[in-house]
């Protein structure tokens, strides 16, 4: 559920303007559950796809946040069970690598 929550234009707005909740995925990007660690990156990949209306400011606004500092910090992780878990189909480089992008 938290992956869709900012799934469609209005939903996306919604999370925008909602710091607690943004503060929250931030949380639950580096939370010990891998569960929820792919399913924050997976909403905050949706909210800077840039091929959609706002993507700059969502992009910008997630940077100011940390949000950028938050993704690097999972590419250079330890843990292998953010890249195993899900048979490196998740939580891969190449996702994270995708984000990174949109935020740079």
């Amino acid at each position: 559920m938290i992956a869709n929550i900012a799934n469609g234009s209005s939903a996306k707005e919604f999370v925008m303007r909602d710091e607690i909740l943004l503060k929250r995925l931030m949380h639950y990007m580096m939370n010990d559950s891998v569960k929820l660690q792919m399913a924050a990156t997976y909403c905050v990949s949706n909210l800077v796809w840039s091929t959609e209306e706002g993507a700059v400011d969502r992009q910008q606004k997630l940077r100011d946040l940390g949000v950028q500092k938050l993704l690097q910090s999972l590419l250079t992780t330890s843990d292998v069970n953010l890249f195993e878990r899900y048979g490196g189909d998740f939580l891969s480089e190449v996702l994270l690598v995708k984000v990174l992008k949109e935020l740079i």
